[in-house]
């Protein structure tokens, strides 16, 4: 596999398509080819205009584009104004940017609203209505979405010139000086918090006034509750990043300068007659409310890369094994790892750094791979997968794979050590071998790269010509996932938006167990894109003390896998059935409701719907490992009625703790979490939750019924066999049970007052049918 520059570069043939990977390049040669294009170009502009009501007009002024939620103006002058369906404006005056190699600043591109052409939108975000305005070096594409929150920018610069340029970076949306206009808040703007990627720093953070994001940003208004969802839906050649601030002396409404910037490393060199396409940027401007926008963004990403569900590729639960273990330790630890907490839902180990001894990952010195099939055929006897870490893109000095590979390990500095050209000749020869050493010859699972692709970009820094790092180090992801194929899975560490869409788990070994803000920062990716996985290993002394259920519910509530040390092989039952409690894991990450608010994200709520009705799963953390904290929750906050009494129940103390409305107000253990079932209360018998998993009982219930006439209360539970349940139902006055049983297993039920526990054990997998009865 080579790369080439010219994959960047096109000539122009007109608008750039949005949502497309491939940028091909297409420069002319010969007047002979020029010719035939032309005729091309023109039969497709008469097409145009035929079929999509789209051709150039210089005699109209400026054209508009309207949406279910707002009004986009295409100015006689070039610039697009988009405003509110009530008139009030949002972005002012907004225009594409180019940045060359050897000036100063970016400059303001040239578009014309009155050479403007109307394009018919259909394309993975959905079908709409775009409108592409080009004159002479600028090709500028829009396109909308009649009943959707947001569109979708591209832009391309031409060189018209006769000599060739090198392009620093291309700017699709920007408004602000040089070319005037603002972008609007709305009052009270000064309030706005900003959920930021910062460009030095590996989590997000809050931030007010002024923000540099990488990828992506987010901004809400408390004041008017307006929020501004933009991101890149694609870092496919460049990197990304957004500028936003408020400048000096701004209106109570504005943010003067905005900037969505493609930053390419290093500048890229456009020939005459060719093309740079930026990519693709999106913004949501009349979302409901932030967090709804911020999952909408994940959703187009996932849209925009066609990539399919998630699905259960990643396990949920995973043991880290010790790479300096020998091969007899590690099948001990396999085998107990079958025999204890595979009914726990931990079903994959990975072996770790250590076994190579610092030679060559394809030939090992410690382990023989006849040791390496036999640790994997144990592992599939004990019905769990095995994975293993290999430092695929760094090697120690002696290591043979430098003399191996001759020039594809360069030594940028001595820190750095030596280090993988994702761009050199035998970059594909060398991960082909190493994957099929791996999943072929020696049977692993997963492939886990404990850098990821960051390592990468030391090896091209020092390069003054060649590929983008971008594309060299995306280039190489994508050979990994593809020769993992779909019966194996490559977990990466490293910068999202790369590890995003082509490693199927990604790395949070930042996040400690007492503070889940920057992995809970990111909640909207989970369901779309990649299983989070927590590195919980050595931090959590057990999973029944405050810290291990905050970590065991952070994790699991993000949809994340939990990674644990390999002394939880040796935890007890009481220790094991607390684990059970979390695991599996649900298909989609909880809401941090107060994502932005300074002292979050620490409440997160997860609604769950079951034929018993909806459970509002909410977890309370406390970030602070010395002292407790009392936090209060609007029940306005969580969607719930606050007018409406509802139902609490206590997950990890296995306790209800009666109804509220208007708000929750809740004591939390220092460094710990509290997490609860609500469910809207009905003055009748009812179902109020189960302990035996943070679903509490959403995923086990069926065909509920209730019969005033009879005063039966009855219904299925799905069981596993061996499980012991317990199930908590309410009977509020003026209703007395008088019996209730569950039919084919052996039972207990006991009343507390108002309160009554159901216990049974499944002799065997399959569903248990119960009855309370009940008088009046």
């Amino acid at each position: 596999m080579t790369h080439s520059i010219d994959n960047d570069v096109q000539r122009i043939s007109g608008a750039p398509e949005l949502l497309r990977g491939n940028r091909g390049v297409f420069t002319l040669r010969s007047p002979r080819v020029a010719t035939v294009v032309a005729v091309l170009l023109a039969l497709l502009l008469c097409f145009n205009a035929v079929g999509m009501d789209g051709r150039f007009r210089p005699r109209q002024t400026y054209r508009t584009i309207s949406t279910a939620s707002y009004d986009m103006i295409f100015h006689r002058g070039g610039p697009i104004s988009v405003n509110l369906r009530t008139g009030e404006p949002i972005f002012e005056m907004a225009f594409p940017m180019v940045w060359l190699e050897g000036e100063d600043s970016p400059k303001r591109l040239s578009v014309d609203g009155r050479w403007s052409m109307r394009d018919i939108v259909r394309d993975a975000l959905g079908e709409g209505q775009g409108m592409t305005l080009r004159r002479q070096d600028c090709e500028w594409s829009i396109r909308t979405y009649p009943t959707q929150p947001f569109f979708g920018v591209q832009v391309a610069y031409i060189n018209t010139g006769r000599r060739p340029v090198q392009v620093r970076a291309l700017i699709p949306w920007a408004t602000g000086a040089p070319g005037r206009g603002s972008m609007s808040m709305g009052h009270g703007a000064e309030n706005t918090m900003i959920l930021t990627q910062p460009l030095d720093r590996p989590s997000p953070e809050l931030v007010q006034d002024n923000a540099e994001s990488q990828w992506n940003l987010a901004a809400h208004n408390p004041a008017t509750g307006r929020s501004i969802i933009a991101g890149f839906l694609t870092n496919d050649h460049s990197t990304t990043r957004i500028e936003m601030a408020r400048g000096d002396n701004p209106e109570p409404y504005e943010f003067k300068h905005f900037r969505a910037a493609c930053v390419f490393d290093p500048p890229v060199t456009v020939e005459p007659g060719e093309q740079l396409v930026s990519e693709v940027f999106y913004v949501a401007i009349t979302e409901p409310n932030p967090l709804t926008g911020l999952e909408r963004y994940g959703h187009a990403i996932a849209a925009a890369h066609r990539l399919p569900s998630r699905g259960d590729a990643v396990p949920a639960g995973w043991i880290a094994l010790s790479g300096t273990d020998s091969a007899e330790e590690l099948e001990r630890r396999i085998t107990a790892l079958g025999d204890g907490l595979l009914a726990a839902g931990i079903t994959h180990a990975t072996i770790g750094p250590g076994w190579e001894s610092g030679n060559d990952a394809l030939e090992p010195a410690r382990f023989s791979a006849d040791a390496f099939r036999r640790l994997t055929r144990t592992a599939q006897d004990a019905g769990v997968t095995l994975g293993i870490a290999v430092d695929a893109f760094r090697a120690q000095p002696g290591d043979p794979r430098i003399d191996q590979y001759p020039g594809l390990f360069v030594q940028p500095d001595e820190a750095a050590g030596h280090v993988m050209d994702p761009a050199h000749p035998l970059m594909e020869q060398y991960l082909l071998s190493l994957t099929r050493r791996v999943f072929d010859d020696w049977g692993f699972y997963a492939l886990v790269l404990p850098d990821g692709p960051d390592v990468l970009h030391t090896a091209l820094v020092h390069r003054e010509n060649g590929p983008k790092a971008v594309e060299a180090i995306r280039q190489c992801m994508q050979l990994l996932r593809e020769a993992a194929g779909m019966d194996h899975i490559v977990v990466s560490g490293g910068a999202l938006p790369l590890s995003a869409a082509l490693a199927r788990g990604v790395y949070f070994p930042e996040t400690p167990v007492q503070d889940w803000s920057a992995a809970a920062q990111r909640y909207f990716y989970t369901p779309f894109l990649w299983t989070p996985i927590f590195d919980l290993s050595q931090r959590i002394p057990t999973p029944r003390d405050p810290a291990g259920q905050a970590a065991l519910t952070g994790a699991s509530l993000l949809s994340g896998t939990l990674k644990l040390g390999p002394e939880a092989i040796n935890w007890n039952a009481a220790d094991r059935t607390a684990l059970r409690k979390v695991l599996p894991i649900p298909d989609r990450s909880a809401r941090p409701v107060d994502l932005f608010d300074r002292n979050g994200p620490r409440i997160w709520s997860l609604p769950l719907r079951s034929p018993a009705g909806t459970t509002h799963v909410v977890a309370l953390f406390n970030n602070n490992p010395d002292m407790s904290q009392t936090l209060t929750v609007p029940l306005r906050a969580l969607d719930l009625d606050p007018s409406a009494y509802h139902t609490v129940f206590g997950f990890w103390e296995e306790q209800y703790h009666g109804t509220v409305r208007d708000q929750l107000t809740v004591s939390v253990p220092a460094g710990g979490v509290r997490v609860f079932g609500l469910r809207t209360f009905q003055r009748r018998p009812m179902f109020v939750g189960a302990p035996h998993h943070l679903s509490q009982g959403t995923a086990e219930l069926s065909d509920v019924r209730w019969s005033e006439s009879t005063g039966h209360l009855e219904g299925h539970w799905r069981a596993e066999r061996g499980r012991t349940y317990d199930l908590y139902f309410l009977a509020p006055s003026p209703y007395t049970l008088r019996d209730g049983q569950a039919y084919d297993v052996d039972y207990d039920l006991t009343q507390d007052d108002t309160v009554i526990r159901l216990r049974f054990t499944a002799e065997r997998s399959g569903t248990v049918r119960w009855r309370l009865r009940f008088d009046r």
